[in-house]
């Protein structure tokens, strides 16, 4: 019926999240990756040996350098520990785009088997209700996937409700993503109704 179960498992949550956005083709209508396993066991043994021989403190000095180095986020103020693998982030960020990316990065650092991600996401300063309601639509009207005419925004606290109908699961996503992206925004509740699900999907 359209729906898309995967299982197994990969080395990497970098290359569980790849898969799951590879089965999003024509016709898929939902996809379900919580039976996909990342597990360094997943890997070649040249691979697991690597990983084996990393230490807590390595992956933690490797998730470091990776969100020092990406200009997308800024990093500086971003704090990472590293136990039994298991890496958490902690901090501020200005916006949600920019926890996710975080968590994206150290899930795709060789070494990590989970991300803990306490990211608090916190505007440098204030925004009032009316001006973020503003760029929201102004933002979503701007990008050329989303039509703003299709999308009704709600703002409450940080979090912003988006309803109302689009065309395809790409705009659904693309909504997300925009909405993110813009500072006063710590959380995204994406109501949005696909009107045609069949359409081909990416995220």
């Amino acid at each position: 019926d359209g729906q898309v179960t995967l299982s197994g498992s990969v080395p990497t949550l970098a290359q569980k999240n790849r898969a799951w956005a590879a089965a999003w083709v024509n016709g898929v209508r939902g996809v379900d990756a919580e039976g996909l396993v990342a597990s360094w066991k997943a890997g070649s043994a040249a691979l697991r040996d690597d990983v084996l021989a990393l230490s807590d403190d390595a992956i933690e000095d490797a998730v470091g350098d990776a969100l020092l180095y990406d200009p997308r986020i800024h990093a500086f103020g971003l704090k990472v520990s590293v136990e039994q693998r298991v890496v958490t982030l902690a901090g501020d960020v200005s916006t949600l785009r920019g926890k996710r990316m975080a968590e994206a990065i150290a899930g795709g650092t060789v070494g990590g088997a989970a991300v803990v991600n306490d990211i608090h996401v916190e505007p440098l300063a204030p925004i009032g209700k009316a001006l973020l309601h503003t760029r929201l639509l102004e933002a979503l009207a701007r990008n050329p996937i989303t039509e703003a005419h299709e999308i009704d925004v709600a703002i409450r606290g940080g979090v912003v409700t988006l309803t109302g109908s689009v065309d395809s699961t790409a705009e659904q996503i693309e909504a997300e993503e925009v909405v993110s992206g813009l500072v006063g925004v710590e959380a995204v509740d994406n109501q949005l109704q696909v009107t045609k699900p069949a359409a081909f999907a990416y995220s």
